[in-house]
């Protein structure tokens, strides 16, 4: 069975992908799987507008348990903040995508989009 037969849209090479998140607690060293398996390669390019509505967290994007380079130690807060990726982003078929926290000082409602690019 293919996602296609499922009627699910799937993104060709080249095409913009992104991943809503919308977490209201954490425990500190909570890892939340954004990719549990990897249907297809892709690049992570940016996670946009990453906050929490109180308290602090530190967060980082990994892949198969390696920190995306520019995403490895993101202080997330009340104020939004789009975070680049510089490098390690590279997503094959089979990887699994994880946002790791730690350092929750009383983080609620965390939200953020990632957006990547298809690239098989």
């Amino acid at each position: 069975m293919k996602f296609s037969d499922l009627g699910l849209p799937i993104p060709v090479p080249g095409e913009t992908i992104s991943k809503q998140i919308y977490l209201p607690n954490l425990n500190a060293g909570l890892a939340y799987d954004l990719d549990t398996y990897a249907a297809f390669a892709y690049t992570i390019n940016e996670l946009y507008q990453i906050q929490t509505s109180s308290g602090t967290v530190t967060a980082a994007v990994k892949i198969n348990g390696t920190a995306v380079t520019g995403m490895s130690s993101i202080s997330v807060s009340s104020t939004a903040q789009n975070v680049a990726a510089s490098g390690a982003n590279t997503v094959s078929v089979g990887d699994r995508v994880q946002l790791v926290f730690s350092s929750n000082s009383g983080a609620t409602n965390i939200l953020g989009t990632l957006a990547a690019t298809r690239t098989s």
